[in-house]
């Protein structure tokens, strides 16, 4: 069937899906929405893939990166999507969305399609997180500037500038600021690293080091804003017991002892049952 006719018409494969999440319980999301530096970000050193493993059975990482993509592509994306999107009651505060595009922006528009005026970039991304914040209530948005370009790179230097990538970087960031987001700035974080030009693989996309780079900041900005807190890796219990708990019952009825996906949990996500004797 259509997935998206399915979600704007409410029908069963949308209940399907809820339903299969429903079964599966119910973890913090972050969904990582950007261009190829995102679609990446789930390769095997990749800065999706290293959150994936530091919040294993805490977390679910969703990659929605899609190569070559710029602000325009991704503002006809969540308007479509949006139209369909169904409200949820729960609220979306287990939820966080990086944005992360810029680096198609800010190719010259005289030599590369993907190029996008500074003012339309910032425009586009503006109506992005304002979309974003009404169509997920409670979800946390973090906006990331485009990296710096290395220019002595030979693949993809023709047209692009590590200063024409500058402005959008500062545009992103004020972007951020005038919508009461948290962003972190990778281009200013890696111009300040004396060999940040070995941060990038190819003189665009992030190197394994870069990779590691993005995500180590990406922790830190879990650590130092408040409105991120809940996000930090102590903060996000493990789903459903450590396997150790179950010692307290007996074989038979190790899974049916109280079982809560989370230790604060009470009704509908516990299984409550006998206790062992046994210590």
């Amino acid at each position: 069937g259509n997935l998206k006719t399915s979600l704007r018409k409410g029908s069963s494969e949308a209940d399907d899906l809820r339903n299969f999440v429903d079964i599966l319980g119910h973890r913090k999301q972050f969904w990582l929405f950007g261009d190829s530096i995102t679609q990446r970000a789930t390769g095997p050193t990749g800065w999706g893939t290293l959150l994936s493993h530091r919040y294993s059975r805490k977390v679910d990482v969703i990659n929605r990166g899609f190569s070559g993509y710029n602000t325009k592509h991704a503002l006809a994306m969540v308007k479509m999507l949006a139209q369909g999107a169904q409200e949820d009651r729960g609220g979306f505060s287990h939820v966080l969305v990086t944005v992360f595009f810029g680096a198609n922006d800010a190719c010259d528009r005289d030599i590369a399609w993907q190029g996008v005026p500074l003012s339309e970039y910032a425009e586009n991304l503006r109506q992005i997180v304002e979309i974003l914040q009404k169509k997920l209530p409670g979800a946390s948005v973090v906006v990331i500037t485009p990296p710096p370009f290395n220019s002595d790179a030979k693949r993809h230097a023709k047209p692009r500038s590590n200063e024409r990538v500058a402005k959008f970087a500062a545009a992103a960031v004020g972007v951020a600021e005038e919508k009461g987001v948290p962003f972190l700035d990778l281009y200013h974080t890696m111009m300040n690293i004396t060999d940040w030009k070995s941060y990038l693989e190819d003189g665009l996309h992030l190197s394994d080091s870069g990779q590691r780079l993005l995500f180590d900041s990406l922790l830190s900005l879990f650590s130092s804003h408040p409105s991120l807190s809940r996000f930090k890796e102590r903060s996000v219990p493990q789903h459903f017991p450590t396997w150790s708990r179950f010692a307290k019952w007996s074989p038979s009825d190790a899974i049916l002892g109280k079982i809560c996906e989370y230790p604060d949990e009470k009704g509908r996500y516990c299984i409550q049952g006998q206790a062992s004797a046994v210590a």
